[in-house]
């Protein structure tokens, strides 16, 4: 999904809400669409040359990250708590309504593509089975799975 980088969060979160409207019923007001649907930032943090801390030669690692008081690289998902909000988080309803794209895509240090999650809190009342893929009907059950089952292989019945 592509968005405008004039649009704000809460305006990602609508967008958001209509592309998924069958599977999520209607929401009273925006506050309640906007604790329904969290936005993250997925970690695509580059890796950056620095010199080694022995003195000599140079080593890589991932960049800090800008978003969440500077994580080096271990969580994959970051709350949107940029540094030009001190210490906001840009989900809260308020911040939502001001904060746009182009504000979190300039907080950036290092330019990269920026990729973000979408999180259905229980809020939303998201009905599960129609965000899944029905359409096969031999798919395996994740039991089977853990059980070791080939679904392909059908036991207990004759190859004539």
């Amino acid at each position: 999904m592509r968005f405008d980088p004039a649009i704000t969060v809460l305006g990602m979160k609508k967008q958001i809400a209509s592309v998924y409207s069958a599977a999520m019923a209607d929401f009273e007001s925006d506050e309640v669409l906007n604790s329904s649907i969290e936005i993250r930032y997925l970690d695509n943090l580059p890796l950056i040359r620095q010199k080694s801390r022995y003195g000599y030669g140079m080593s890589e690692s991932k960049a800090p990250c800008e978003y969440c008081s500077g994580h080096i690289g271990k969580n994959k998902i970051c709350k949107l708590k940029p540094e030009f909000l001190e210490g906001g988080d840009a989900n809260d309803f308020e911040l939502s309504q001001k904060v746009t794209l182009a504000d979190l895509y300039n907080a950036q240090k290092y330019p990269r593509k920026m990729a973000l999650s979408v999180i259905f809190m229980p809020e939303s009342k998201i009905e599960r089975q129609l965000l899944c893929d029905n359409r096969d009907k031999h798919k395996q059950t994740p039991e089977g799975y853990f059980a070791g089952e080939d679904p392909n292989v059908k036991t207990g019945k004759s190859m004539k």
